[in-house]
């Protein structure tokens, strides 16, 4: 058999089923040591022997055992408590085959030489162990985390508690104060008067046609404004489309206006009637030349230019001449005045003459299908051409200018829109 150190555990329980097997003791009696037990039979093999290591632990002696009572049988697996004495036993080891160390809380006893000196013996005797520390300690840490942990928990049921009975007994409080002021407020009450239907209804219905009334008002409101908007977009355009500028004293004022109202008095003619017929001849433009030679604001032709000029015996005409804004509406309102005259102050046949000439127009005055008695020109009759569209133009022009810069004046007869003025005038040469 090896020669094994046996575990504590492994000690405690052989030395249990040695006292089991002990008779019982008597009063007085002393346990006698166990005589170590002689190896007999012959070994195997020898084994030398080993020195024994140095022991690391320092060796500590323990108090002698004192003689107890008999430990009473226990069970299988029994670990002997903090106080109990272990029985002496005596422990025989079979050859060492490796080094024997020895275990902490024992004794080492002397080695023994049997009769086979080549073999060693050790006997060993178990001492009492020392008492558990640790799992004494351990135990205490536990009790305590087990209090510690108890009393947290009572601790949070009686916080819990706590609020639970404070939140009662606000809500108790609560609901006194809000009895006390609906009874308070019950008591100072009034009973009142029920509205009668149809005057509810009546109230409702007048709400509504207010609101209805407000809603027209506003929508009315923004209708005008943008009847206003588009009028005075509408007047702008007319302003900038006939060369009629604004001043900042609200009057207005076309281009070449001195020069027009002069010559336009001087040969008894309506101002505004010149203007229309600038407008459409060059559009107050002082550079304009037509296809066919006409030059100026008049647009006045090279022959009809030197016939007027021999009529106003200009010793100093060039045709050059009528690039200059007032020569030119010099002579082309004498030109009107002559047609006016002519025609006796009709715009429709002044404006026709001018632009095909007099002869053309004389022609259509003859035709019974262009007129009816030979004075005025049926329009409607004319065939589609430049001079029909030009007469339309003319007589629209010369009426925006009317109303724009002379809305006092009168037109005249009602059945022709003059082309003459009702002011006398020096007569044309």
């Amino acid at each position: 058999m090896e020669n094994t150190p046996l575990a504590p555990r492994q000690r405690n329980r052989r030395a249990d089923r040695q006292a089991t097997q002990l008779p019982p003791m008597q009063q007085g009696y002393t346990p006698q040591p166990q005589a170590p037990v002689q190896q007999t039979r012959p070994m195997p093999q020898q084994v030398p022997v080993q020195p024994m290591p140095q022991v690391q632990q320092r060796y500590t002696p323990q108090p002698p055992i004192q003689p107890v009572a008999p430990a009473q049988p226990t069970r299988q697996g029994y670990i002997p408590q903090q106080g109990y004495p272990q029985s002496p036993m005596t422990m025989y080891q079979q050859p060492m085959q490796q080094q024997v160390y020895p275990q902490a809380g024992y004794q080492q006893q002397p080695v023994r030489q049997t009769q086979h000196s080549q073999v060693q013996y050790v006997n060993r005797t178990a001492v009492p162990r020392e008492p558990m520390a640790v799992p004494q300690a351990r135990a205490s840490r536990s009790l305590n985390r087990e209090v510690a942990r108890e009393e947290k928990l009572a601790q949070r049921e009686a916080d819990k508690k706590a609020r639970q009975e404070a939140k009662a007994q606000a809500e108790k409080q609560a609901e006194k104060a809000r009895r006390a002021e609906e009874k308070a407020a019950s008591a100072d009450a009034k009973p009142r008067k029920a509205v009668p239907g149809w005057l509810s209804t009546a109230i409702s219905l007048s709400l509504i046609a207010v609101c209805a009334l407000v809603a027209a008002f506003y929508l009315m409101q923004a209708y005008l404004v943008t009847q206003e908007n588009k009028r005075i977009a509408a007047y702008e355009a007319v302003l900038s489309n006939y060369h009629v500028t604004e001043a900042a004293d609200g009057t207005l004022r076309v281009t070449w206006q001195e020069h027009i109202e002069k010559y336009a008095a001087q040969y008894n003619l309506q101002p505004a009637f010149v203007m229309a017929i600038i407008r459409n001849e060059s559009s107050f433009r002082t550079n304009a030349e037509s296809n066919v030679g006409a030059r100026g604001l008049m647009q006045m032709m090279p022959d009809t230019a030197e016939w007027i000029a021999d009529k106003l015996d200009d010793d100093a005409y060039t045709f050059d001449r009528m690039w200059d804004a007032e020569t030119n509406i010099r002579y082309g309102c004498w030109y009107l005045g002559y047609l006016s005259r002519l025609f006796r102050g009709d715009a429709q046949l002044v404006s026709a003459a001018y632009h095909a000439g007099q002869t053309t127009v004389t022609q259509w005055l003859s035709d019974p299908a262009r007129s009816s008695d030979g004075i005025t020109l049926d329009v409607d009759r004319l065939t589609d051409g430049p001079t029909k569209q030009y007469i339309g133009r003319v007589t629209q022009t010369y009426g925006i200018y009317q109303s724009l810069l002379y809305p006092d004046e009168a037109f005249g007869a009602p059945d022709a829109v003059p082309a003459l003025s009702s002011t006398a005038a020096s007569p044309a040469r």
